[in-house]
């Protein structure tokens, strides 16, 4: 517990200097917390992508044999040839088959859905190969963001946590944890459609027989997906659900920017008339053209296109100060650990900047774990995952969020429109909770 290591080192942690000179205590946590969350992740996708390489190899072959069936009715049988051939022979007749045309190959043509079969039967194959190729690739992906180069520790602390900013911002997560398995949930819907269309081709009855429980089954996983994507807590969730949720926030966003963009329309519209207006009735307010506001407009268009410009030519390196403050953040808002949450607070208070500051309490996931730290606080103990917090470090983890908050803005103007109407409520719990937790840090 940390009451009795904090105990063994004397007295409580001292405020650090400068980020991170506390001895290695947040550095050492930090690593372990980092190290055990890469580790996680790498272990979880690559179990993933074993699974998808066995699957996909049992698949294909079970499409390769298919094919072999089928890709042979798109041409005609030679032996066909040869079976009129020797039927006119036997038969004693010559005048039956005068020419290549007679022969039967001749006036072939391929059962009806026969072609549709093949091209489905092929692109799935191509996908659960795809798929396959796909797997060996991201496996390799995950040995690369995993590999350790010289330098030190620090040096490879701040690469590896540039790989790890790296592999969120390009998606590599999504794209081996979705993106993979719904190729081959793709190839599967696909053979499963043209292995009932070939059952059609040979019996109707036996093709409702075989379509109507795969029917079921894919009206079921599209429920269940649809589920999914509007219950974010669903235990359901698989790449058709994600695709869902994306494609209803999209949707939900574009549609809100044009309502929006029709409602600013019609403002500058009716604004527009009643210039001309005042124009026409003499009146020497500027035209629209003349306005300063639009000439703003237009500077500041033209100043987020070459924003825009810059940030596509070229991404500069976080720097190690904003490293800092992504692994501040990290063990935060995920830690259990009491111990680095101690050291990880009273580096906070060694933050100065005021940019720095800001953008702490602007990130919700992490300000708002802090904050529920502070405010169970004031009952005397935190009771975590790993461990109890006393209330003499229970005060560390109060005072650096008082630090944050009165450095950067009043109270009020951090809590949300709710929680101010609760405080401005005498009779209010959470009146009596807020009033704790600050007589307990200012004590």
């Amino acid at each position: 517990m940390i009451h009795s290591t904090l105990e063994e080192e004397g007295s409580l942690p001292n405020i650090p200097q400068s980020f991170g000179e506390d001895g290695g205590k947040f550095y050492k946590y930090y690593d372990d917390l980092s190290d055990e969350l890469d580790e996680d992740m790498v272990k979880s996708l690559k179990t993933q992508l074993d699974g998808i390489l066995i699957f996909a190899g049992l698949f294909a072959g079970v499409n390769s044999t298919f094919l072999a069936l089928t890709l042979p009715q798109m041409k005609p049988d030679p032996t066909d040839d040869t079976n009129a051939l020797l039927l006119q022979v036997a038969q004693g007749r010559n005048g039956t088959i005068q020419s290549l045309a007679d022969l039967p190959s001749a006036s072939f043509s391929p059962p009806p859905g026969i072609y549709s079969v093949n091209v489905l039967l092929s692109m799935s194959l191509t996908l659960a190969l795809l798929s396959s190729f796909l797997a060996v690739l991201g496996q390799q992906w995950l040995v690369q963001y995993r590999k350790r180069n010289g330098g030190g520790a620090e040096h490879q602390r701040w690469e590896q946590l540039r790989r790890y900013l790296g592999a969120k911002r390009w998606h590599l997560e999504p794209i081996l944890d979705d993106i993979l398995p719904g190729l081959l949930q793709l190839g599967m819907t696909i053979f499963c459609i043209s292995f009932a269309i070939y059952l059609s081709t040979l019996n109707h009855s036996m093709c409702i027989v075989i379509t109507a429980p795969i029917g079921l089954v894919f009206a079921i996983i599209v429920v269940i997906a649809a589920l999914a994507a509007w219950d974010q807590w669903c235990p359901f969730k698989s790449p058709l659900s994600h695709a869902m949720q994306i494609t209803i926030i999209s949707f939900t966003r574009l549609s809100w920017r044009v309502l929006i963009s029709c409602y600013c329309a019609s403002v500058q519209s009716k604004e527009w008339v009643n210039q001309r207006l005042k124009g026409m009735l003499g009146s020497r307010d500027p035209s629209p053209t003349e306005s300063p506001t639009a000439f703003g407009k237009q500077w500041k268009l033209q100043k987020e296109a070459e924003t825009w410009y810059e940030a596509l030519v070229s991404r500069p390196p976080e720097s190690v100060d904003q490293l800092k403050l992504i692994a501040l953040k990290r063990v935060i808002a995920i830690s259990e650990d009491p111990r680095a949450l101690t050291y990880a607070a009273l580096n906070i208070r060694s933050i100065y900047q005021k940019d720095d500051i800001l953008s702490l309490i602007n990130d919700v996931e992490f300000f708002d774990r802090l904050r529920r730290l502070g405010l169970k606080a004031s009952d005397g103990g935190i009771r975590l995952a790993e461990g109890i917090f006393e209330s003499e470090q229970a005060r560390i983890i109060v005072t650096s969020f008082l630090y944050l908050v009165l450095s950067g803005g009043s109270m009020l103007d951090l809590l949300s429109d709710t929680e101010q109407a609760d405080l401005a409520a005498s009779t209010s719990d959470d009146e009596a909770t807020f009033l704790d937790f600050f007589e307990t840090a200012s004590s």
